[in-house]
């Protein structure tokens, strides 16, 4: 997925939070974003605007690696609960709580730059397959999918 796709189809799936998306259509949309907030005139309401297809396409990549997209709300909580303990002088839990913001960082990063499964998994079909519905307009014909790498094994009786 080019660039310009990967703009295109954020927008398109402005709050789509179904389905699955590939690393390209993810980091290149972080990349568009990262270089309009350099634009000083531009930069707030390019975070406003973005918001929500953010999180959504934040969603969907990590569906790719069969992780929940509440995974993304996990470091922000702690930096929340960093906030309350250092307000009420818990200094030493305060510390914990930051710094386990940053370690759910960091694992939420890699799991965004990990390669998506490539099997159908419980969030849909592989994006990278050819053929692959679209998790947009077919999200209601998709089964709940329950895939499993493990082979299955006969046994004697």
């Amino acid at each position: 997925m080019s660039f310009i796709e990967s703009i295109k189809t954020c927008f398109g799936k402005y709050a789509v939070f179904s389905g699955r998306a590939r690393r390209s259509e993810y980091w290149w949309f972080v990349l568009f974003q990262v270089v309009m907030g350099f634009i000083p005139i531009l930069g707030l309401l390019v975070t406003l605007v973005t918001l929500i297809p953010n999180i959504a396409v934040t969603t969907r990549r990590l569906h790719d690696v069969d992780r929940s997209g509440w995974w993304q709300v996990a470091p922000a909580g702690m930096m929340v609960l960093t906030g309350v303990m250092a307000s009420i002088n818990a200094n030493i839990l305060a510390g914990a709580a930051g710094l386990a913001g940053v370690v759910l960082m960091i694992v939420l990063i890699v799991w965004l730059a990990q390669e998506g499964t490539s099997f159908p998994n419980r969030f849909g079909p592989d994006p990278l397959q050819e053929g692959a519905p679209d998790a947009a307009s077919d999200a209601d014909v998709i089964p709940d999918i329950q895939a499993s790498n493990v082979p299955r094994v006969k046994r004697k009786d």
